[in-house]
């Protein structure tokens, strides 16, 4: 089984992508260690966003996932996540690392969101097979067709519920 990786940041769906990819018959990790890379198939959340170049070196023909979300109501969530979450260290030093600071600041997080973006974007360009973006709302479709996979017929796991579906 090809490695499945959700390059998403926080807040963009990354925790229903993990529920979503365990359903499909993954062995799904979210906000995965550096040890679980060799024990699981799928991964989500910023600890696989952040390095996502480097996992496309170490585990070729893998396939990735792109969780987007519009940037106000990202923001917002962010906003209430980070200021109500008791974090741990290896959370902090995260977040200093993509983020640029210690505690939820908009505008580092909105620089950080738009350069990961690009970076993304940029990288898989002449890739695209290797690439789904994906909107979260869109559900079993669009991740379905991406994996080669039959959509069960379960809903799809909504976790972390803060925008409406479509």
């Amino acid at each position: 089984m090809r490695k499945v990786f959700g390059i998403g940041l926080s807040k963009t769906g990354t925790t229903s992508l993990s529920a979503a990819l365990a359903i499909l018959g993954y062995r799904s990790k979210h906000f995965p260690k550096d040890e679980d890379f060799a024990r699981y198939d799928a991964f989500s959340d910023i600890t696989v966003a952040m390095k996502f170049k480097t996992l496309d070196r170490f585990f070729p023909g893998s396939q990735f996932i792109y969780t987007v979300r519009d940037e106000p109501s990202w923001l917002a969530s962010c906003a209430r996540h980070f200021r109500q979450v008791h974090e741990k260290e290896r959370q902090r030093d995260i977040r200093r690392t993509f983020y640029k600071c210690g505690k939820f600041d908009e505008e580092k997080f909105r620089e950080a969101y738009w350069r990961h973006d690009a970076d993304v974007r940029t990288y898989f360009r002449d890739r695209q097979a290797d690439l789904l973006v994906l909107d979260i709302r869109e559900g079993w479709g669009p991740l379905c067709r991406f994996l080669g996979r039959v959509p069960p017929a379960q809903p799809f796991p909504w976790q972390n519920k803060t925008f409406e579906k479509r």
